[in-house]
């Protein structure tokens, strides 16, 4: 197969660049870049949204008003329906499909010579957003797990997963999948609002054995 040029995003002199990549054969795909730029702005949008800061109102006063009965728990339903109008497939907050459309399956990373699939970005955007809004993390694994089980796609291994998890929730999920989500959580605690490109490049490539990649040589 002919080798295809693909750019490169680099900083340089505190200024932006692109460089020739030069590839062949099956690692002709989207730089990782590319797409991270991508889930980065999603990630710095929303987690800057309305949406985030009245779930985050919903979770995080509601034990106050506990003093009003049965206030609590419709305030908790009204953050959990609207995290999952946002996240559910199709949704506003689902990416999956825009990413596989957009750069397709995999995006390839130049120095480390790895695939990187195309749902890892949504599933980082869903555990930072998630833990952003005051969402426990256990409740974010677990609606992962719990939404594969609505969608008929829960991976096979699941009673093998449940014996090492002890969780009958996030084993529905892929492992992967909940690789991807902690990464999230992972730049929520360390970053917060101040996450960068670098810090999720960094961040998958550290997970990489994790995650859902393959060596691309």
């Amino acid at each position: 197969m002919m080798a295809h040029e693909l750019t490169h995003v680099v900083q340089q002199g505190g200024g932006v660049h692109t460089q020739p990549i030069k590839e062949t054969g099956s690692c002709q795909h989207t730089p990782i870049l590319k797409v991270i730029s991508y889930i980065h702005q999603e990630m710095i949008k929303n987690v800057a949204s309305a949406d985030v800061a009245y779930i985050r109102e919903k979770m995080g006063f509601w034990q106050l008003d506990n003093l009003i009965p049965f206030k609590g728990p419709v305030d908790i339903i009204d953050a959990y329906w609207r995290w999952y109008t946002l996240v559910k497939t199709g949704g506003p907050w689902d990416h999956k499909a825009k990413i596989m459309n957009s750069y397709g399956k995999w995006s390839f990373d130049r120095l480390d010579k790895r695939l990187y699939s195309f749902d890892i970005w949504s599933n980082i955007h869903y555990g930072y957003i998630g833990l952003a809004s005051d969402i426990p993390e256990w409740d974010l694994l677990s609606g992962a797990g719990i939404a594969q089980k609505l969608a008929g796609t829960v991976p096979p291994g699941y009673e093998d997963r449940v014996q090492t998890m002890l969780d009958f929730f996030s084993a529905l999920d892929d492992p992967l999948d909940q690789e991807a989500i902690k990464i999230g959580f992972e730049l929520w605690r360390s970053v917060k609002t101040g996450v960068a490109i670098q810090n999720i490049h960094d961040a998958a490539r550290t997970h990489a054995a994790r995650l859902a990649t393959q060596p691309c040589r």
